[in-house]
């Protein structure tokens, strides 16, 4: 990608906001349009889930035990969250802290817990309220020990070498895909409601958790915002 940003030969990137942060002063990338989610927000929250019988109430009992992480995709903005979670608890970054493994879908990581075969699990809250609706036991008996702030996790960005004509056309062509039956089933692929433009405070979280990480030294903030 940055190879492509070099040579001029890219108007349009879609990238992790990591990623984002990590190039955006090289290259004077735009953001221009994020995708909103079927409840109307363009940013996703992370919970830290347990069994209400488990007695769990703090990260520090947790130690040593299976963490069960049932999201897909870039898994470095809500390991940059919970890292620094424990780094406010003065506890080691996750990967010492827990042994964690990944699984395919948030119910094969919240069912184990609500059985009572694993102690802790981290899903996003969307597919944790969808669980819960479908089985309200499960809204009855797991309780949520942590949540993260709103994190934007990805955007789109307009090369410093496009013309105006592309920025408008993208602007505008992205904010009405809502509005095509083709543009919304591209939309439902990704459980999303439209495509907004952009705004500054969409990165405030982000970039607040990336100073915390740095500054308290847990894990590698650079490694975290080098791509997968």
């Amino acid at each position: 990608m940055t190879a492509a940003l070099d040579e001029g030969a890219v108007d349009l990137i879609n990238l992790p906001t990591l990623d984002f942060l990590s190039i955006r002063d090289r290259y004077a990338l735009e953001p221009a349009l994020v995708g909103v989610y079927d409840d109307g927000h363009p940013s996703e929250r992370f919970v830290l889930v347990v069994h209400g019988r488990s007695g769990f109430v703090d990260l520090a009992d947790l130690k040593g035990v299976d963490l069960l992480v049932g999201i897909a995709g870039d898994e470095r903005i809500w390991l940059l969250w919970l890292d620094v979670l424990l780094a406010r608890q003065g506890r080691p970054e996750s990967g010492d802290h827990f042994r964690r493994h990944s699984v395919e879908t948030a119910s094969a990581a919240l069912l184990p817990v609500f059985f009572g075969q694993k102690e802790i699990c981290v899903v996003d809250e969307r597919a944790f309220e969808t669980m819960a609706e479908l089985n309200p036991q499960i809204g009855q008996q797991l309780v949520i020990m942590a949540t993260s702030p709103d994190l934007l996790t990805g955007l789109l960005a307009i090369s410093p070498s496009s013309s105006p004509g592309v920025r408008r056309l993208t602007v505008s062509s992205g904010t009405a895909m809502h509005e095509k039956t083709q543009g919304q089933h591209i939309l439902e692929l990704f459980g999303m409601q439209r495509v907004v433009p952009f705004k500054p405070e969409y990165l405030d979280s982000v970039v607040s958790l990336v100073e915390e990480h740095e500054q308290t030294a847990v894990g590698s903030g650079d490694a975290l915002r080098k791509g997968p």
